[in-house]
């Protein structure tokens, strides 16, 4: 019986110890999206099946938040947040403190307010935490790191419509020095037409048009609104058989595409 116990306890210890151990704080350093994604993706199916596009729309613009770890254990909070915390909407980051204490991630905002949240999973990549307001629920954010990095991307690599037919994901976006997660999927198909859809495969309805390629890195995409036809003419800035990085010729923002298939 004394076995047993013994057993048991060292058996519990290891278990702990393990569960520790797997929370690595250099993981965290670097910078952090809410992925609205993951989220949508992992709604209770009954509330999927009534969700709209443009819900989901709503949901990727409103959960522009960003949060950067720094090594010195300060924080800086951006995206969305940040703009509705700042009096002038600019948008400047918001900055506090973090720190782990076993399975917690204990923030501070600029007002001293302390925030501790459970962290059920920290990969290189992945950040899943258990939902304050809601417990049992879960909390997404997907690295910025390697997005970051691939954003610096270049080659003369040429593009023709065979090369880009199929179904790419927009992952993210950059725009003035605000980098944004998205998660829509670009039909580009043989016919020259295209389909938007969302995380959930929601048609995007208005976003629906045509593509053409022009010349060796040069895309136009055009679709109609009320009548009224719209043309976005990109450049493509790298190319590769599973990933694209264009930017808008007008607005100047860039986009990260992965193929999906």
């Amino acid at each position: 019986m004394k076995l047993k116990f013994i057993l048991t306890v060292c058996i519990t210890g290891l278990f702990v110890v393990n569960t520790q151990a797997q929370i690595n704080k250099a993981y965290l350093i670097g910078s952090w999206h809410l992925s609205m994604e993951y989220m949508l993706k992992n709604t209770p199916i009954e509330k999927k099946k009534s969700m709209t596009a443009k819900q989901e729309m709503m949901a990727i613009v409103f959960g522009n938040v960003s949060v950067e770890f720094l090594k010195d254990g300060s924080t800086k909070i951006g995206g969305m947040m940040a703009a509705m915390a700042s009096k002038d909407k600019k948008g400047k980051a918001i900055k506090g403190s973090w720190k782990i204490e076993g399975d917690r991630l204990i923030t501070t905002n600029d007002k001293g307010k302390e925030k501790s949240e459970k962290i059920l999973k920290l990969t290189p990549d992945l950040l899943v935490l258990e939902s304050k307001k809601k417990p049992g629920e879960k909390v997404y954010f997907v690295s910025l790191n390697k997005i970051l990095k691939d954003f610096k991307n270049t080659n003369t690599a040429k593009i023709n419509k065979k090369k880009l037919t199929g179904t790419w994901k927009a992952v993210a976006v950059e725009s003035r020095g605000i980098t944004m997660l998205l998660g829509i999927k670009y039909l580009l198909k043989k016919d020259g037409t295209t389909q938007l859809k969302t995380p959930l495969d929601n048609i995007i309805e208005k976003e629906n048009g045509t593509w053409k390629v022009n010349g060796s890195n040069k895309l136009q995409f055009t679709s109609e609104k009320k009548g009224k036809i719209k043309e976005t003419n990109v450049t493509v800035l790298y190319f590769t058989q599973n990933q694209m990085i264009a930017q808008d010729d007008r607005k100047g923002e860039k986009i990260l595409f992965e193929r999906v298939k």
